[in-house]
């Protein structure tokens, strides 16, 4: 009996430790498997920022091929541009205007004829080049007639290629104004 309480004791003793051992490779493959995991949603994500950095560099260059283009349009250093907006604008509160605003139209070669030239027979004038403005704000008849004979009085050349007023009667007695001003430079 003695061999017998023996054998079955080295018989627990052998599968408690089989128990033990896999319960160590269980809890070793559930970690691993943890860590598959992990790795597999770091590389998802990865890949993600992998494709939105792409994207990012993309955009960024888009980007820089818009700001080459409008330097190329309106030179950056152009101070001579941006002192006639200026004093576009001081003329603007000078004559009464209320909200004046300026959204940049753009710019060209100009045209013996003006801007608005399109027969074949203008010649472009050489360097000559005009930055077309729209200039919105608020103001009556008497200033705007006064805005605009000052405006040709300006040290630079401007022109007003476009005008137009619509009446809104919150805002009585001024009108809405929208200009649309050609600054020319060489």
């Amino acid at each position: 009996m003695k061999a017998f309480k023996f054998i079955l004791g080295g018989v627990i003793l052998v599968c408690l430790i089989f128990i033990g051992l896999l319960i160590k490779e269980i809890s070793n493959s559930s970690r691993l498997k943890e860590e598959k995991q992990n790795k597999e949603r770091t590389i998802v994500e990865s890949t993600s920022a992998k494709r939105k950095l792409k994207k990012l560099e993309q955009d960024i260059s888009e980007m820089q091929k818009e700001v080459v283009h409008a330097q190329e349009m309106v030179l950056a250093d152009d101070l001579s541009v941006l002192q006639m907006i200026k004093d576009i604008s001081r003329l603007g509160y000078a004559s009464n205007f209320k909200k004046i605003e300026f959204n940049y139209m753009g710019s060209g070669s100009v045209f013996a004829g003006g801007l608005g030239a399109t027969a074949p027979r203008w010649k472009a004038i050489k360097k000559a080049r005009a930055i077309l403005l729209e200039m919105k704000s608020e103001s009556d008849f008497p200033n705007l007639n006064e805005f605009l004979t000052k405006l040709y009085m300006l040290t630079g050349i401007v022109s007003v290629e476009g005008m137009s007023i619509e009446r809104d009667p919150s805002i009585v007695p001024r009108q809405k104004v929208t200009l649309i001003l050609a600054i020319y430079r060489y």
